[in-house]
């Protein structure tokens, strides 16, 4: 993301003292930065041209010999618990000194051109160009950006190098070393009259991972006496420089494993017994074509190209990020898969088809809380949650990490009388605990006896949740349907509302502005709550463990968006394994905010009765 945070308006004479003291590293000035930006550009998969994310940097301007010098680290990319899209840490120089006090004396005249180098644990090695233009710079570009607000244009080359046989670089593509190229001098030619990357030598522009991202400032903060911010010396570790979110790796289940045993379920006692990778028995009884249903499946496509209601009218979407993918998706947008981009070409085509998205996994959630026009408040329900994620139609086993469907039923009937409803919550649970058993031990017809106890907690009952996932446009966009909300159980779009903020039909990184928007508008305890929301959205640190926190990132509080680039993984909670990590060997890659989340129901069962007829066989 952004590697520039942002230089101060600086007494020229302090600049001017500290470079005749030859104080090399000397302190000018730290400043904190919360942005918004646009991906306008991009060639490489950890960043998707259209993506939106708010970022949250730190930046020390310090001054050298014979350039100024600076220390970054960035706190929030907006990708959640997404492994880095650089190095947390990278410290570097600016190209002269004349453009540091040429930018100090007017936000206007903002041309920075920056070089850093950032090592990781894994034996990587990234060089990074930079440079930061006014967004006048671009006159006949981004009106309607610049009309926003946006101010900054930010375009990075990122190289990576492998500094031994055995690097891992995360989602990124690295290089032998070379002492041929020069991956500052041979770009740098370009800085002058860059206006995209049409105007980089294709060859060239393929040795970087490049972007380039325009920025609208939403706080700004220089440091003041009395602030205690950490200095980036004492923050670094190279640790921290991991390319991996988690840099010792992680288990399945995130090590989430205390045993939950005050239900006396006997098996049924830890998040993993919930989670169910998909497996052939389970992906052969459950496709989405039978899941969802013609009518479902049809509802969630007209939902897809900006059409949730029959009379939904775009302009009125308060975020106004309608998705509308027939008009939207161009072969700009591009599909990922690890470290694989391919151009989108046909998208309808694509998604038009059930038997192109693939059962990720199947979710257990015995106490989900629920809406229903029914209710007076809100209940547990224990819910049966499938997920699917959409696959090539022309490279066989490639997933594609820009469509997720999650489908939700209910696994008891939540209108039955109270003391009927906890005897087949019960049940449910009892029998759940019996199959856990039974999959602990293995064996033959483990997977048939999973897809029976499936299909016999769902019954008849359809679908009663839809929601689904899209950065087909390089933004996240989230949408839900469900029968919850309508006495004759049609499924239908809902709009999102969360802390008495109607985001729309479509959540996505623009719910956040409203949420200032409606701060702006209200005082005492509602303008608490909604300060309240924002503060927990925001990272004290890159791998802050509050991005996990399944009591603060609930699903009354914060909308679709904002849970999932608080703590997803890029956008995503449950998605197919890329491969990319080889200490992970499970089929799938889940947020650890899923297992906490998991562990938060499972200790709340109460006490359960003896169970009566229980064994799965």
């Amino acid at each position: 993301m952004l590697k520039f945070a942002g230089i101060l308006l600086v007494c020229f004479i302090g600049i001017i003292f500290a470079i005749f003291a030859l104080a090399d590293g000397y302190p000018l000035s730290i400043v904190r930065h919360r942005w918004q930006e646009v991906i306008t550009e991009s060639n490489h998969a950890a960043l998707r041209p259209g993506s939106v994310y708010d970022i949250l940097t730190h930046f020390e301007q310090n001054a050298g010999r014979t350039r100024p010098k600076f220390n970054y680290f960035f706190f929030d990319t907006g990708l959640g618990a997404a492994d880095p899209i650089y190095p947390v840490f990278q410290a570097g120089y600016q190209q002269s000194w004349a453009q540091l006090i040429k930018a100090g004396f007017s936000e206007d005249n903002r041309h920075l051109d920056h070089f850093s180098t950032g090592d990781t644990p894994e034996g990587c090695r990234v060089h990074s160009v930079y440079w930061v233009r006014h967004i006048d710079e671009f006159p006949d570009m981004y009106a309607d950006l610049r009309a926003d607000g946006y101010s900054l244009i930010d375009i990075s080359f990122d190289y990576y190098v492998k500094l031994r046989p055995d690097a891992l670089c995360g989602k990124h593509i690295a290089h032998e070393p070379s002492e041929d190229f020069d991956p500052f001098k041979s770009i740098y030619g370009y800085a002058a009259t860059f206006k995209t990357f049409a105007d980089i030598p294709p060859d060239l522009l393929a040795r970087y991972e490049a972007k380039v991202g325009v920025l609208k400032l939403i706080t700004e903060n220089f440091k003041r006496p009395e602030d205690k911010w950490a200095s980036y010396d004492r923050s670094f570790s190279l640790r921290e420089n991991s390319m991996w979110f988690y840099p010792d790796g992680f288990a399945p289940d995130h090590g989430i494993d205390t045993p939950r045993k005050q239900s006396g379920l006997r098996f049924l006692t830890q998040p993993k017994h919930l989670f169910l990778g998909a497996e052939p028995a389970l992906e052969d009884r459950f496709p989405l074509r039978s899941t969802l249903g013609e009518n479902g499946f049809s509802r969630v496509l007209d939902y897809l190209k900006g059409k949730p209601t029959s009379d939904f009218d775009p302009k009125k979407e308060p975020g106004g990020d309608t998705l509308d993918i027939s008009r939207q998706v161009t072969p700009k947008n591009f599909y990922t898969s690890g470290t694989t981009v391919e151009p989108i070409h046909d998208v309808v085509g694509d998604v038009s088809d059930p038997g192109h998205f693939k059962l990720v996994s199947v979710i257990l959630r015995p106490g989900e809380p629920e809406s229903d026009v029914h209710f007076s408040a809100p209940r547990e329900i224990p819910h049966v949650r499938m997920i699917y994620q959409l696959m090539s139609p022309r490279f066989p086993g490639r997933a594609y990490e820009q469509l997720f469907i999650h489908l939700n039923f209910d696994a008891v009937d939540k209108l039955l009388p109270a003391p009927q409803r906890r005897h087949a919550v019960a049940d449910f649970l009892q029998k759940a605990d019996a199959l856990t058993g039974l999959r602990e031990r293995g064996g033959p017809g483990v997977g048939k006896a999973t897809a029976d106890f499936i299909q016999d907690s769902i019954g008849s009952r359809p679908v009663q949740t839809v929601s689904w996932s899209s950065s087909l446009t390089g933004l996240w966009v989230f949408g839900i349907l469900s029968r919850s909300h309508d006495a004759d159980r049609i499924l239908d779009a809902v709009p999102i509302v969360r802390q008495g903020v109607n985001v729309g039909y479509y959540s996505s990184a623009y719910d956040t502005p409203l949420f200032r928007l409606a701060i702006g508008k209200t005082d005492g305890h509602e303008k608490a709550n909604l300060e309240k929301v924002l503060d927990d959205l925001t990272p004290r640190a890159y791998r802050d463990p509050r991005r996990h926190d399944p009591e603060v990132l609930t699903v009354d509080r914060l909308t679709c968006a904002q849970c999932h680039q608080m703590a997803g993984r890029d956008g995503v909670h449950v998605l197919l394994n890329d491969g990319l990590d080889p200490r992970i060997a499970a089929s799938y890659k889940a947020s650890e905010h899923v297992f906490r989340e998991l562990d938060r129901q499972l200790s709340r069962i109460p006490l359960l009765g003896r169970p009566e007829g229980a064994d799965v066989r």
